[in-house]
């Protein structure tokens, strides 16, 4: 599962091509929208899609209300992120909260948050399908039905409860100085 804006980078070229090495059995699911005035980016994507084989490995779902996106989230085996750049992400927080096993590319983001819990993210590098598709196998090949370990561990680390907590400990510590 791809979650996020439909937008070009956040990688759904790169699955699509990553698609035609995979099993059979693997499909994409790619749950948002395109941002208003790039509708035209669904029929692309999907054009491109068939061009490479995968059309019927791919879903295009659009936006999801927020109670069919848990459904979708639980029965999602790998989430991916594989951003070519990225800013802040409520797409990444998502997908950690749902605690499945997570494909990113290596951007430095990723990697001070795979730093809090090394396992959390299934890396990959350079920026191209041959790559993106061994690292989705990985990936499906530690996804379970629970959720996976380094994911909750991180999404931990990260709860509002937790950053909240230290932000208070940083402000009693400077209000006493």
């Amino acid at each position: 599962t791809l979650l996020g804006h439909m937008i070009k980078r956040r990688g759904h070229k790169l699955v699509i091509e990553a698609l035609r090495s995979l099993p059979d059995d693997v499909v994409a699911l790619f749950v948002g929208a395109p941002l208003r005035g790039l509708e035209y980016m669904v029929d692309q994507f999907r054009e491109y899609a068939a061009k490479n084989g995968v059309a019927d490995r791919t879903r295009f779902m659009g936006f999801v209300p927020e109670e069919e996106l848990e459904r979708v989230l639980a029965a999602t085996d790998v989430a991916l992120a594989p951003y070519r750049s990225m800013s802040a992400s409520g797409a990444l927080a998502t997908l950690i909260s749902a605690g499945r096993p997570i494909v990113t590319s290596d951007l430095p983001q990723f990697r001070e948050l795979g730093a809090m819990d090394p396992g959390a993210f299934h890396s990959f590098t350079p920026y191209r399908s041959e790559q993106l598709a061994p690292a989705i196998e990985d990936a499906l090949a530690t996804a379970t039905d629970e959720p996976d370990p380094h994911v909750e561990a991180l999404a931990r680390r990260l709860s509002t409860t937790r950053v909240v907590d230290r932000y208070m400990g940083l402000y009693r510590t400077a209000a006493s100085a």
